[in-house]
């Protein structure tokens, strides 16, 4: 299959390092909200963000900017944004979804898409793939297309923290607002 898009990619098996800032006594959530990222959203106020970042493993091409909230430095939320060759949008969302369908197919042959709206903009949503590090990690994955710009959101979680981080994920796409 030819990429038509050249520039599609999900990150995966990402290790990032989260230093002080969050509050482990605090209910109240903390808002995501970088000039990189066309979006706000709101996430666990215990969970630190970082852009101290390290990617074991990309699909598809390199990212531009890299980000991340989380618990630990395997379990949270990872950011990433890709500049495309073509625009996505609603009349061609079908043919990102195959291209990533192809990607993700390379780390886990039984994970499936949808194709959906994400905060008014174009998506697509991979509800559960199983990534070869840290071992036993999952993640759902959200691209989100403005134009020629990928945003591509990796909620990855280890078995310890499968129910935390998913919550977390649920959180930041229930409250995502674009500027």
């Amino acid at each position: 299959m030819k990429n038509v898009f050249l520039s599609l990619a999900a990150l995966l098996a990402t290790a990032f390092l989260l230093g002080c800032g969050g509050d482990s006594d605090s209910d109240e959530p903390n808002t995501f909200d970088d000039d990189a990222y066309p979006f706000t959203f709101e996430y666990p106020g215990d969970w630190s963000e970082t852009d101290d970042v390290t990617l074991d493993q990309q699909l598809g091409n390199s990212g531009e900017d890299t980000r991340a909230v989380g618990i630990d430095e395997t379990n949270g939320i990872i950011l990433q944004t890709f500049q495309l060759a073509i625009e996505v949008d609603d009349g061609n969302i079908d043919a990102a979804q195959k291209e990533l369908d192809g990607l993700i197919a390379q780390v886990d042959s039984d994970a499936t898409s949808t194709v959906g709206d994400t905060a008014g903009l174009p998506s697509v949503t991979f509800d559960s793939v199983s990534v070869p590090q840290p071992e036993g990690a999952e993640s759902k994955l959200v691209a989100i297309f403005d134009g020629d710009k990928e945003y591509m959101i990796n909620c990855q979680s280890t078995e310890g923290h499968r129910d935390e981080v998913a919550e977390g994920c649920d959180q930041a796409l229930e409250t995502l607002e674009t500027r």
